[in-house]
């Protein structure tokens, strides 16, 4: 690409040279005879001359505007303008970097989104220690119970008159008819001690039930 360059200035240089010549030689040199050998050499010479001087004015003109180039590109302007520059990479570098976080966080929630959701964690059961009987009886006065064994102590006649009780409502009836007007507070102690059994699932049960032809409560309890 370089030597076309060079080659067409040239061509160019050379164009000029003839056409220089060719004004010259039309015109007669001053006391100098016409056609003559003289004449001709001294036109030539005009000619070298001013191709000098032309060749000369354009270095001259190609150098200032080679200063000028530099002068704008290491003074004032050109730190402005290379600030300019590092500025706009900079911006770009920036805008990369969200551009990949955006990216990132919107691949994440789409994942996020597809994934099924998780089954939810079963309730805790709660500990025996924390199951209240009378609680559940008021909530479930139908379900089935049977005390089984013998107290002693002031409450063994009462507990006699209540033992037949099926359920909460005939275990209420039952004591209050013996003469107890709160009966209720023997139902906690009764299923804590082993007196009380409730057919239900899931309720840990203290009491055992006998077995057939078995007259305590020594036998493990069933399955509700």
């Amino acid at each position: 690409m370089q030597d076309k360059i060079i080659a067409k200035k040239l061509q160019k240089e050379e164009e000029r040279m003839k056409n220089l010549l060719a004004g010259i030689d039309s015109k007669p040199v001053k006391g100098v005879p016409k056609g003559g050998l003289l004449e001709k050499k001294l036109k030539e010479k005009q000619a070298n001359v001013k191709l000098v001087t032309d060749m000369v004015a354009s270095q001259r003109k190609a150098e200032a505007a080679k200063k000028k180039e530099a002068k704008k590109k290491t003074g004032v302007m050109g730190k402005k303008i290379e600030k300019k520059v590092a500025e706009k990479k900079k911006k770009a570098e920036v805008a990369d970097v969200v551009a990949k976080v955006k990216a990132k966080k919107a691949k994440k929630a789409a994942a996020a989104a597809a994934a099924p959701a998780p089954a939810p964690a079963p309730a805790p059961a709660a500990p025996a220690g924390k199951f209240n009987a009378l609680t559940f009886l008021k909530k479930n006065p139908k379900v089935k119970i049977t005390f089984v064994g013998t107290k002693g102590g002031k409450n063994s006649e009462l507990f006699k008159k209540y033992k037949p009780a099926k359920n909460f409502e005939e275990f209420v009836k039952l004591a209050k008819a013996a003469g107890d007007a709160t009966p209720n507070g023997h139902i906690n102690y009764d299923f804590k001690q082993g007196y009380l059994y409730i057919h239900s699932d899931g309720v840990k049960n203290v009491a055992k039930l006998p077995t057939a032809g078995s007259r305590t409560a020594a036998a493990a309890a069933p399955k509700n």
